[in-house]
């Protein structure tokens, strides 16, 4: 029997399993067990493995000629010390660009509750590949590989924006709601500057968040409850740049969210427009993002924030990608007035 064929039978092994309960676990890293949700998608869930284990360990290349969104936001070209005293960056999980869609109505909500204390501009930076690509681009301005940072010696020629951060004065914090085993984040996020990481496993013991998000593709602890021990941990500092990566919104999408905690007419109408694969995920989106808005605008902890997607929904669905820009993500920055 050759290797394809050892290949057929294991997918419909997993695809059969999957029909029956939803579920699977898999090997991440480390010879540690996560849960992952395959439902099915085996098409995912060798795409999810060939992100994971085939990845080149070459010097990753510049990605921007003027620096990424993050760098340009929180450093610019200058180095000396700011006046600012908590910082945060916030990746989400498959926050695609949609095309034509009027975002204007979602931040209407926040007029009065976080312009009268901060300015809100709304923009788009361009993207190639996963969320680890994701987290290069924005912290090192590199499009390749996490797996060159694996090796902490390789670290030293590069500064990353946690490092330049760190000569400015603050305490490097990162925090993400799924497992430290997941692309071996608890080795390389140290090794470009991240001091302090506190990943699903550190959430649930030190944090005491028990809850974890069963339906999602990736059984993480909910990106609200990350966001809430982040905030209370960099709140014990003078001086913090901090970092969430959220996981809860990842492909494929299973839960069936349906009310949108935006509840202005034109923006609510403008996402039910939308069919029943990409909606629910749309609308989870959303939601995280009112949650951290309306968190930051209240608690007025911190003074700059960028909140940037990673990547565009990888739908399997041609039509449901076109929905979202192949080329760009959003962000949006947060300044205190």
């Amino acid at each position: 029997m050759n290797f394809f064929v050892y290949w057929i039978i294991i997918l419909a092994l997993l695809t059969g399993s999957d029909v029956l309960n939803g579920t699977n676990t898999t090997v991440l890293n480390d010879k540690k067990f996560s849960r992952i949700n395959i439902c099915g998608s085996s098409v995912m869930f060798i795409y999810n493995l060939e992100k994971m284990y085939m990845v080149s360990d070459e010097k990753p290349k510049t990605f921007f000629q003027q620096g990424s969104a993050a760098q340009n936001f929180f450093v610019g070209t200058g180095m000396k010390a700011d006046s600012s005293n908590k910082e945060l960056i916030i990746i989400v999980e498959s926050w695609g660009l949609l095309k034509q869609f009027p975002y204007v109505n979602f931040f209407k909500k926040y007029d009065s509750a976080l312009t009268s204390n901060y300015k809100i501009h709304f923009d788009s930076t361009e993207f190639k590949g996963s969320t680890t690509n994701a987290e290069l681009r924005e912290f090192l301005n590199q499009f390749g590989a996490y797996n060159y940072y694996l090796n902490k010696h390789s670290c030293y020629a590069d500064s990353s924006l946690f490092d330049k951060k760190s000569k400015q004065g603050y305490l490097t914090i990162g925090v993400h709601s799924f497992s430290k085993y997941m692309f071996k984040r608890n080795v390389w996020w140290g090794n470009i500057g991240i001091q302090n990481s506190y990943f699903k496993e550190e959430l649930q013991r030190k944090g005491g968040i028990k809850e974890t998000d069963k339906d999602g593709a990736f059984s993480g602890v909910y990106d609200e409850q990350a966001f809430d021990f982040l905030n209370k941990e960099s709140a014990k500092y003078s001086k913090v740049f901090a970092y969430l990566l959220t996981v809860n919104t990842h492909l494929p999408y299973f839960r069936k969210d349906s009310l949108l905690q935006n509840t202005n007419t034109a923006f609510v109408k403008s996402v039910l427009g939308y069919n029943a694969i990409v909606r629910p995920q749309l609308i989870r989106v959303f939601n995280e993002m009112d949650y951290f808005i309306t968190k930051i605008a209240k608690e007025k902890l911190w003074d700059k924030v960028l909140i940037v997607g990673d990547h565009a929904p990888p739908y399997i669905s041609e039509q449901n990608r076109a929905f979202f820009s192949q080329k760009l993500v959003p962000y949006l920055t947060i300044t205190k007035r």
